[in-house]
């Protein structure tokens, strides 16, 4: 027995990190049958740092909603603008204010938000923490042994998401996301150039290629990082969150018995964390 704790040990701290989002909590009640019976309204994405109207709103909020359809369909996700009626919204931008601020909703914001004949029993906020354009200029070989230039351009955002319990009125699930992407342009490069041709040259690829391309857009980056959010949702099904979520569920179990339940996993490799977290 001894020797089988000792392996599983080795496993967790050589496996690679196959965590899609850092899940930071999860609340015993919150499994994959009271999701599948409760459903989820999709409240809210809000950017900490930008400055986004309701259309805003809107229009990244729905994009998250068909990334979360996309991957589940094991439990219903509504948008906020097909359940929230018209006299609870300035109710909902108060909530979402408390939300782009990183201040937890209480119970009093909540209650009533929903009507009654809903059945939903979750409700879901995001909030873009930081959504970040970054540039580099690297250059390499071509297979003909000539010089290539790259021009990158890389965006980077972080999400936090948070899942509310609607009867409790108390978080039952949050995690954060990373996600970044990347476009490049690749330019040729003269090795027998001289200063005034590299400056000639230099005119003439701008105006040809360009240098830095566009940063890809951060709608393409809320749907990558929306369906990794539904992957790592509680699920039984490993048809529905990947064979990385299984294995990750798998490691969540044998850390438990090892070390006891409400453990915390510290190695970076495995990048978890368990809180209350019950078979």
């Amino acid at each position: 027995m001894a020797l089988y704790k000792l392996l599983v040990i080795i496993f967790i701290i050589t496996l690679p990190s196959c965590a899609m989002m850092n899940v930071n909590y999860v609340d015993s009640s919150f499994n994959e049958k009271n999701l599948s019976a409760g459903n989820i309204i999709f409240g809210g994405l809000v950017s900490q740092k930008e400055t986004w109207n309701e259309e805003a709103i809107l229009k990244y909020s729905s994009i998250a909603v068909a990334s979360l359809s996309h991957i589940r369909n094991d439990f219903i996700i509504k948008h906020y603008n097909d359940i929230i009626e018209q006299n609870k919204k300035q109710q909902l931008n108060e909530i979402l204010e408390h939300i782009k601020n990183a201040i937890l909703v209480d119970q009093a914001q909540l209650k009533g938000l929903i009507n009654s004949s809903e059945n939903f029993r979750y409700i879901l906020f995001a909030r873009l923490q930081s959504n970040n354009i970054r540039y580099s200029r690297s250059e390499q070989k071509d297979k003909n042994k000539d010089d290539i230039i790259i021009y990158k351009t890389m965006r980077e955002v972080l999400i936090y998401v948070d899942v509310y319990d609607l009867d409790s009125s108390k978080v039952v699930w949050s995690g954060e996301i990373k996600k970044e992407n990347a476009n490049e342009n690749k330019n040729p490069h003269d090795n027998s150039s001289n200063f005034l041709t590299d400056v000639i040259s230099a005119m003439i690829e701008d105006a040809i290629y360009g240098t830095y391309p566009q940063a890809p857009s951060l709608e393409h980056l809320i749907k990558d990082a929306f369906e990794d959010v539904a992957r790592s949702l509680p699920a039984s099904d490993c048809g529905v969150i990947g064979l990385g979520e299984c294995v990750k569920k798998a490691i969540m179990k044998s850390y438990e018995w090892l070390f006891g339940e409400n453990s915390t996993i510290t190695h970076p490799k495995v990048n978890l964390v368990l809180l209350q977290q019950k078979s």
